[in-house]
């Protein structure tokens, strides 16, 4: 049997609620609410969250001297 499609603004509402009841417990997160959302679309007939946000990737902050030597065209041994 299929499962009928609830209407995306009676879901955002148990979204709402859902939400609501478990910040009066734990500290939420942008992960765990995004979670939150995704599972209670599913359960209401939704593929996942139609309007689910982009998640921002981290930037990559290691350093490589050795790479930023050699796009300078140095090497570690022209210091020594």
């Amino acid at each position: 049997m299929a499962k009928v499609k609830v209407d995306f603004r009676q879901v955002e509402e148990l979204i709402d609620k859902e939400i609501e009841e478990l910040e009066k417990e734990y500290d939420l997160d942008d992960r765990d609410i995004a979670e939150i959302r995704k599972e209670i679309y599913t359960a209401n007939g939704w593929y996942g969250d139609p309007f689910k946000e982009e998640e921002e990737e981290e930037e990559d902050e290691t350093y490589y001297p050795k790479e930023t030597l050699a796009s300078l065209g140095f090497t570690c041994w022209d210091f020594l």
